[in-house]
């Protein structure tokens, strides 16, 4: 059954002229790993993220590989964020535009916001569709603060504000031009204390 699947994978690997883009190879180990290596935690790396797996005794985790890398096989498309988490850091400093951090939608940043007025900002390059995207900042600190977000475009004009409530998620979409820059600015409106830690994350719509 996986042996058919494989084959199936193969054929969909191939372009219009029927030239694979799988080679021999990534196929031979694919079978080397359904004959005796599924023990061990494995990661698709090559296909790309699609998320980390244990393989068990009955090999159910396997077929959960093969289907994560079918799916982006069919509709071209890489794995959305609800079913992988990549997580990066906060670079400081981060204040000013000319020094904004560069956020890849889908992806999670984990940062802190210090009070004084402080901004953290962030770049972002928006999708090649028109369906726009969503911002998602969440507070991680104990204590809680009260955020306020806001979106400009590359000509630094103001797009979008949202101002949030504490221990509260905030949260704006706003529908981008494909393939331009955005900022995001985070900063803390009230309740502010000393490093307040946050997660911040921007995906296509």
């Amino acid at each position: 059954m996986r042996a058919m699947r494989l084959i199936r994978l193969q054929d969909a690997y191939s372009n219009n002229e029927g030239k694979p883009r799988m080679n021999n190879t990534i196929i031979g180990f694919m079978f080397l790993f359904l004959a005796g290596f599924a023990q061990q935690s494995i990661a698709t790396t090559s296909d790309g993220g699609c998320e980390r797996l244990d393989t068990g005794d009955n090999f159910d985790d396997l077929n959960k590989i093969l289907d994560c890398i079918e799916s982006k096989i069919t509709s071209k498309s890489s794995v959305t964020a609800t079913n992988i988490a990549v997580y990066s850091e906060e670079k400081e400093p981060n204040d000013l535009i000319g020094n904004a951090n560069i956020i890849t939608l889908g992806t999670t940043v984990k940062g802190k916001v210090k009070e004084g007025n402080e901004f953290d900002i962030f770049r972002f390059t928006a999708p090649d569709s028109e369906k726009g995207i969503r911002i998602i900042w969440r507070q991680t600190n104990t204590s809680g603060f009260s955020p306020k977000l806001t979106l400009y475009d590359d000509a630094e004009v103001h797009l979008k504000t949202v101002e949030g409530y504490r221990h509260r998620t905030t949260s704006l979409a706003y529908k981008t031009e494909p393939q331009k820059t955005y900022y995001v600015y985070l900063t803390c409106r009230g309740n502010c204390t000393n490093n307040m830690d946050y997660e911040l994350l921007v995906r296509a719509e």
